[in-house]
């Protein structure tokens, strides 16, 4: 993938610029409350921002005052001293580190606490992060992060490095007793803020695993690969969600998946990028993707396809596995949306406003992810939009040496064989089926034999 690329400096955006490098991870460390209490909790908060486009294993190990200005020992207690963070790629967050003084400790402004930080990557290093990222917006923050990063802006930070130590050392005033409230939000352990897959854009995801999509996934979802598990999978979904197809019926419907999942890398698989549209996601993967602006809207199950990879590196190899499981709901929620945009232009017909096939289509995911809150499937909601569909790109997806009619009429025989079970309600999508395939049969030049 080409063109470099300066991810979000989100530290750098709490601490002012400040901070402490450990091989490929950014910190810094605070106290919270800024002035603790004899006898009373406080937490040490130690910021790490991953630097690289690649999960870092983190130890970091806490270090407090042995012996108080009297010489007590064991007056400073934290409740865990060492703590190890896998951070995903690019990730960012705070571990918060319990710790209390005793209701005997002597007051000082000359105590001290250290953090130790060890950093070891866990694939190749490429960074993404340097310290002249600039300034963020909190958009680029997920919702449930805003709060918590109001919250730590308002700390004083440390980046001091002892000579000659993999570590922060910060001054530990202690007051004498009185009321030091702790943070009610605070959760020890690790609080991640910012992850690839928790931003609502895009774009940082498809940066790291961009070359992921176009090596591995990509290419083994042609219809070599992808069809016959596909189809194997739309049975079973569509039997789980109420509504048992029959195999002309699952074979429409899963060339449609079929040719978005082709879409994606359009001109590799023998399209142009005018059919594919939105859905061709290659040309926005072979330059630098944080440069397009506006953030693209990418098909859901590319989105889908992209976190699971965050999660799990192999999945990138192995994408059939979750198009037919997990991320069936949401390719079949693409070709709905997709659909609806073909039957709208090929029949003129309004078949409702954006926002309503919007709706529409999350239904429709929801039902074959087997939402027991969602609806149950019946004729209208999979006539319209996925078959209805299907038929428009049954010619562009030939399936070994098949006649195109052929498909096509064995789908008006099983519509005139569901007709009388149909309701009043769904006589109208019957006939505007019949009425699709009879132009068919003229454009084509074949007869259905129905």
């Amino acid at each position: 993938m080409a063109g470099s690329v300066n991810f979000p400096d989100i530290l750098g955006e709490l601490t002012q610029g400040a901070r402490a490098q450990f091989g490929v991870v950014d910190a810094a460390a605070s106290l919270r409350p800024r002035t603790p209490r004899v006898g009373k909790p406080f937490e040490i908060i130690v910021l790490l921002q991953n630097t690289l486009a690649a999960p870092v294993d983190v130890t970091v190990s806490l270090r407090l005052p042995e012996q108080d200005a009297k010489k007590q020992r064991g007056q400073f207690i934290a409740h865990s001293s060492r703590v190890m963070v896998g951070m995903k790629a690019a990730e960012v967050g705070y571990l918060s580190l319990s710790a209390m003084t005793l209701p005997t400790t002597i007051p000082g402004d000359l105590y001290k606490f250290a953090v130790e930080i060890q950093t070891r990557p866990q694939a190749k290093e490429r960074r993404i992060r340097t310290s002249e990222s600039g300034a963020i917006t909190t958009e680029l923050l997920p919702e449930r992060s805003r709060d918590e990063f109001a919250a730590l802006k308002s700390l004083a930070y440390t980046v001091k490095k002892p000579l000659g130590r993999s570590a922060i050392e910060a001054p530990l005033p202690l007051f004498g007793s009185g009321i030091s409230p702790m943070n009610a939000a605070a959760r020890a352990g690790w609080n991640s803020l910012w992850t690839l897959t928790g931003t609502p854009d895009p774009r940082p995801m498809m940066y790291v695993y961009g070359d992921d999509l176009l090596l591995e996934t990509f290419p083994r979802g042609r219809r070599l690969h992808s069809y016959v598990p596909l189809l194997k999978a739309t049975y079973e979904h569509f039997r789980a969600a109420g509504f048992d197809l029959y195999e002309p019926e699952a074979e429409i419907i899963t060339k449609l998946m079929v040719l978005l999942l082709e879409y994606a890398a359009p001109v590799e698989n023998g399209h142009g990028y005018a059919n594919a549209g939105r859905y061709a996601v290659v040309p926005m993967l072979v330059n630098n993707p944080m440069e397009l602006n506006p953030a693209p809207e990418l098909p859901r199950w590319v989105l889908e396809m992209l976190r699971s990879i965050d999660a799990k590196a192999e999945n990138a190899r192995d994408p059939i596995s979750l198009l037919t499981g997990a991320l069936y709901p949401a390719l079949a929620y693409d070709a709905a949306r997709f659909a609806f945009a073909l039957a709208e232009r090929e029949t003129g017909e309004n078949l409702g406003s954006d926002v309503e096939q919007e709706h529409y289509a999350s239904e429709l995911a929801r039902a074959l992810g087997q939402d027991p809150q969602s609806v149950t499937l019946d004729f209208n909601r999979v006539y319209l939009p996925l078959v209805l569909g299907g038929l428009f790109v049954n010619e562009q997806m030939p399936i070994a040496r098949e006649a195109p009619g052929e498909l096509v009429s064995s789908i008006l025989r099983i519509l005139n064989q569901r007709s009388p079970t149909l309701s009043d309600e769904a006589q109208p999508l019957a006939e505007m089926t019949r009425s699709v395939i009879n132009r068919m049969e003229h454009k084509y030049g074949f007869r259905s034999g129905a």
